[in-house]
């Protein structure tokens, strides 16, 4: 398979990413559903949709809920499969109508833990959805090996050791991680 991108305007450095990694990038506008603004928000779903049919895309893969929210529509109208990336803990009754309505044509949500599953809440989409978790199963470490291992980070034999690879920042709750972690310093 290929991926192609889709990017919103004013994401340019996103684009400029993509495009330089050698993916093939488009800018789209999409209208945000609205009781005013309906009548467009249809016609942009059925622009996006005939470029996605013209493009060849087999499934469409929306990286959160606003993603969702916006493609929701137009792979609906292409005949193709929706996959949403659920990251955060939202409710699904804390979302208003305009959020809410096109996520009924989400294929299936992937929920990066339990927790996040728990807090959407919402049945049809917990019936069509999975938890995948963000991460890699590292090779075991050599028993003999660990602990030189302590040693060269200066941790005691006793020490509790967790790792985890991550982008930190103000959304991830970075001011937490430094209670828990004094050794990690905030960047703002």
């Amino acid at each position: 398979y290929e991926s192609v991108f889709y990017c919103m305007p004013g994401t340019d450095a996103l684009g400029w990413l993509y495009t330089n990694a050698g993916f093939e990038v488009f800018s789209f506008t999409h209208s945000y559903l609205s009781w005013r603004n309906w009548p467009h928000w249809v016609v942009s779903a059925f622009r996006w949709s005939r470029h996605l049919r013209h493009q060849n895309i087999d499934i469409v893969h929306a990286a959160d809920l606003a993603g969702a929210s916006q493609a929701a529509a137009a792979a609906r109208l292409a005949g193709l499969p929706l996959i949403c990336h659920m990251r955060c803990l939202f409710r699904y009754e804390d979302l208003d109508f305009a959020e809410r309505f096109p996520l009924r044509w989400v294929s299936r949500f992937v929920f990066v833990c339990q927790a996040a599953r728990d807090a959407f809440g919402h049945l049809d989409a917990l019936r069509s959805s999975c938890v995948l978790y963000d991460g890699v199963d590292p090779a075991p470490v050599d028993p003999s090996r660990r602990q030189v291992l302590r040693e060269q980070l200066g941790m005691a034999p006793g020490d509790f050791v967790f790792g985890m690879v991550a982008r930190v920042g103000p959304p991830k709750e970075e001011r937490k991680s430094t209670r828990v972690n004094p050794s990690h310093e905030p960047t703002s």
